[in-house]
């Protein structure tokens, strides 16, 4: 959460997405592929329904790990993965 931003993404009233935005230095948003504006529709192969998703990442992910996830950006959907560092 330090290195990447996320705001929930709203359609017909339910969180689709989340769209991320570089913070701190950048370095884990750049090495997972990602871009400013990119929208994470999935993480971990579970549809992405709101904030609270991140907060299962901390529990699912805490030994570390890699964690694939879905993105849409502009007309494409593509799978990355984001490598999560040992507590």
């Amino acid at each position: 959460r330090n290195e990447i931003g996320f705001i929930p993404r709203i359609d017909d009233g339910r969180v689709s997405g989340l769209v991320v935005r570089s913070q701190g230095s950048g370095t884990l948003f750049r090495n997972a592929g990602l871009r400013d504006g990119d929208v994470v529709t999935a993480i971990g192969g579970r549809p992405v329904t709101g904030p609270q998703d991140l907060d299962r990442i901390t529990i699912d992910f805490a030994g570390g790990g890699s964690l694939p996830i879905t993105v849409e950006r502009g007309q494409q959907t593509l799978a990355l993965a984001i490598t999560i560092a040992p507590q």
